[in-house]
């Protein structure tokens, strides 16, 4: 529940303007902001956005830290600059070192997805990494006979047996994103933040490619949906395949142009 602290307050109502659902707080006969205790446990999302946003730190919540709230400051933002080359610099990373990446790499890389948006702030994503070389092997396999079966990309499957995977790339890691199968959002939320994976790799050395093949079987290929053992009622949000890029990239070619119309 959220503790409003009248004597920090000075009734500027920004929780109130600020909050998702701006119903959940009234104003009590002093004019302070309160909460309506059976609209908070019903609409609240845990959003914080209350207590972010509050200039007197007047908002608390057992459900937040105070110390653990991090401070923003105007410098802490990228400029346009360096935002546009951090974006650009994002290239799918298609040859990897044979090297594995230690647990505590993937998991502090892993943290920042936390912070990626879900729908209604429901943060329903799991996450599995695939290390193990036979387990990898095998999940090509898999994805060859799926390809075969459905009788398409013949030249996909005559590369695999010269031995060259194009499907997994020989990367050293797979990363599965999971989510309830019932659950609308799926394959937004998972989007999202493989996105922000993807954008921070290059930070943890790191570089990584969308496994679209992999995504596709794993939605419908039984054998392969079978091997994967999802946590119960789970299925694939997205993937990517990951580890420490053989080559650097030294250049960003340009791009089409996009499309746009006001109305």
């Amino acid at each position: 529940m959220i503790t409003i602290d009248n004597t920090k307050c000075n009734k500027d109502y920004i929780c109130i303007d600020e909050c998702p659902y701006g119903f959940i707080f009234e104003k009590d006969a002093d004019g302070f902001p309160t909460v309506k205790k059976e609209i908070y446990e019903k609409y609240c999302i845990k959003c914080w956005h209350c207590i972010s946003i509050c200039p007197k730190a007047a908002i608390s919540s057992p459900d937040v830290k105070q110390e653990n709230l991090m401070r923003l400051k105007k410098e802490d933002f990228l400029t346009t600059e360096v935002a546009e080359k951090f974006i650009r610099s994002r290239r799918s990373i298609r040859k990897f070192k044979d090297e594995t990446i230690p647990p505590e790499t993937i998991e502090n890389w892993l943290d920042i997805t936390r912070w990626s948006p879900t729908a209604s702030n429901s943060q329903k994503l799991n996450w599995i990494v695939i290390k193990d070389k036979e387990k990898l092997k095998t999940i090509t396999g898999l994805m060859i006979d799926w390809i075969k079966k459905g009788g398409n990309y013949p030249e996909i499957v005559d590369q695999y047996e010269k031995g060259d995977d194009i499907l997994l790339r020989h990367a050293p890691h797979l990363l599965i994103a999971t989510l309830p199968e019932e659950y609308f959002w799926l394959m937004t939320d998972a989007a999202t933040a493989l996105s922000y994976l993807e954008l921070t790799a290059n930070s943890y050395d790191l570089g990584t490619c969308w496994a679209g093949f992999f995504i596709r079987a794993a939605s419908e290929y039984e054998p392969l949906i079978k091997e994967l053992d999802l946590p119960n009622n789970h299925r694939t949000g997205g993937a990517l395949m990951f580890g420490h890029p053989v080559y650097n990239f030294k250049k960003v070619p340009e791009r089409e142009r996009f499309s746009l119309k006001y109305v």
